[in-house]
């Protein structure tokens, strides 16, 4: 994941965004997309174990998915570390 005072590249950014609409459309909720701030932790521990029972990714994808979403939230949506949304492994709890 990249480190807080550098930003990823735009290649990294790409495949960023295409984990988040992934992430959306996984987690839809009675065929509504559901803004990012809707979601919850368990709802991020879901896909993540969706990619790895169901679509079989390997761990470094399933963390490239992971830096995405934590990407997201911390940059993008300016969550703060030791918030309420506690994703494993990301400083998130």
């Amino acid at each position: 994941c990249p480190s807080r005072d550098s930003l990823p590249d735009s290649s990294t950014i790409a495949c960023y965004q295409s984990w988040i609409v992934d992430l959306l459309r996984f987690s839809r909720l009675e065929g509504r997309w559901r803004a990012p701030i809707e979601l919850f932790a368990a709802d991020v521990e879901r896909y993540l174990s969706y990619l790895a029972r169901d679509r079989r990714v390997s761990a470094s994808t399933q963390n490239q998915a992971l830096c995405a979403i934590v990407f997201l939230y911390k940059h993008v949506l300016g969550f703060k570390e030791n918030s309420a949304f506690g994703i494993r492994g990301s400083g998130f709890v």
